[in-house]
C-alpha cells in the first residue's frame, strides 16, 4: 500500500470514530436526564415515620367486644399468663389505679367460744381499769380542794370558789365508787356464766393474773 493509501485510511477510520463519540455524547444527556426527572418525581421516604398507635389493653379488649356486638356474638376478654405476651404485641400495657397492695391484710381471729369468753372478760377488765383511774384521780381533785379548803383564810371565798368545786367531786367519787363497785360484780358473775356455759378455766387463765 502507498503512503497515499495509508493516509486516506487512517483519516476515514479516524472519521468514524468522532461519528460514534458524537452518537455517544448525544444519548448520555439524554439517560441522565431522564434518570433524574425519575428521582425527582418519585415520592422519597420521610425521616421520621410516625409510628403506628398502640392501644392499651382495655381499648383492645373494649374493641373485641365491640366486633363481638356487631357480628350477635358475646365474647369476653380474658387475660391469663398464656396469652398476656400475645395480647402485649402492639399493646402497651398499663397499670390499674387502685392496685392491690402488697402487704397481706391480716385475718381477725375465728368467733370460737374461746375468743367470745376472751373479748368479753377483757371489755370488762378495761372497763374496771378506766373506772379505777378515774377514781383515782377524783381522790387526788378532792384532797387538793381540802388543803385549799382549810388553808383559806377568808370565809366568803372559802364558802363561794372552793366549797362549790370540792361538793361537785365528792358527788363524782361517790358515783364513780358505785360503777366501780357494779363493774367488779358483773365481772365475777361473767366468770360464772362463763363457767356454766363449758368454758374451760385455761381459755382465760393468763387474762386472770
Amino acid at each position: 500500500m502507498t503512503i497515499g493509501g495509508r493516509c486516506c485510511f487512517r483519516l476515514h477510520r479516524a472519521g468514524r470514530l468522532l461519528m460514534v463519540v458524537a452518537l455517544l455524547g448525544a444519548l448520555v444527556p439524554d439517560a441522565a436526564f431522564g434518570d433524574s426527572q425519575s428521582r425527582a418525581s418519585s415520592p422519597q421516604p420521610d425521616a421520621s415515620p410516625t409510628p403506628s398507635p398502640r392501644k392499651t389493653l382495655s381499648e383492645y379488649a373494649r374493641g373485641r367486644q365491640l366486633q363481638s356486638a356487631s357480628s350477635g356474638r358475646t365474647e369476653s376478654v380474658l387475660i391469663t399468663d398464656e396469652n398476656l405476651e400475645g395480647l402485649a404485641s402492639g399493646v402497651e400495657l398499663t397499670s390499674v389505679a387502685g392496685s392491690i397492695a402488697s402487704e397481706p391484710v391480716a385475718k381477725a381471729p375465728p368467733d370460737t367460744p374461746r375468743n367470745l369468753w376472751r373479748g368479753r372478760i377483757m371489755e370488762k377488765q378495761e372497763t374496771i381499769q378506766i373506772l379505777e383511774v378515774e377514781n383515782a384521780r377524783v381522790d387526788k381533785e378532792i384532797s387538793g380542794l381540802w388543803a385549799l379548803f382549810y388553808a383559806c383564810d377568808e370565809p366568803e371565798n372559802r364558802e363561794k370558789n372552793i366549797r362549790p368545786r370540792l361538793n361537785q367531786q365528792l358527788v363524782d367519787r361517790a358515783r364513780l365508787r358505785e360503777e366501780l363497785k357494779t363493774a367488779h360484780s358483773d365481772f365475777k358473775e361473767l366468770l360464772v356464766d362463763a363457767r356454766r356455759s363449758g368454758a374451760l378455766p385455761g381459755w382465760f387463765r393468763d387474762l386472770l393474773k
